[in-house]
C-alpha cells in the first residue's frame, strides 16, 4: 500500500509497504495508535511516543483539535476496518500542509 512517512526534522516522502502490522511498528518505532483525520486518511503514530519523549514532528490541527505529533508518522488510507494506500488527492493534500511546516485540515 501507498503511504506518506513523516519523521521528525525530514521532509515527508512516500513509501509502498506491504499491509503489515509489524512493519507499520517498525516505522514509528513502537506500538500504533490511528487518528482519523478524515473520511479517507489514518494517521498512525507511535501510541507512547509522547511518554517516551520522541521528538517533535508536526502540528495537527483538525476542525477543534490541535496536538503535536511525535515521533515518525505514517499516513495512509482506509478500506473498512484495514489500512490501505493513501489516496492520491490526500497525499497530495497533505504533502502541502506539511510543506509549510504545520498539518492543517
Amino acid at each position: 500500500m501507498r503511504i506518506l512517512y513523516k519523521e521528525p526534522g525530514k521532509a515527508p516522502r512516500t513509501m509502498v509497504i506491504a499491509q503489515d502490522l509489524g512493519i507499520m511498528q517498525q516505522l514509528v518505532d513502537g506500538y500504533i495508535e490511528p487518528i482519523r483525520i478524515s473520511d479517507k486518511t489514518v494517521l498512525i503514530v507511535n501510541e507512547e511516543g509522547k511518554l517516551r519523549k520522541m521528538d517533535p514532528n508536526f502540528i495537527l490541527a483538525v476542525e477543534d483539535k490541535v496536538e503535536l505529533i511525535v515521533g515518525p508518522a505514517i499516513f495512509c488510507g482506509e478500506n473498512g476496518e484495514d489500512f490501505a494506500s493513501l489516496p492520491k488527492d490526500e497525499l497530495d493534500q497533505i504533502m502541502d500542509c506539511l510543506k509549510k511546516g504545520d498539518f492543517v485540515l
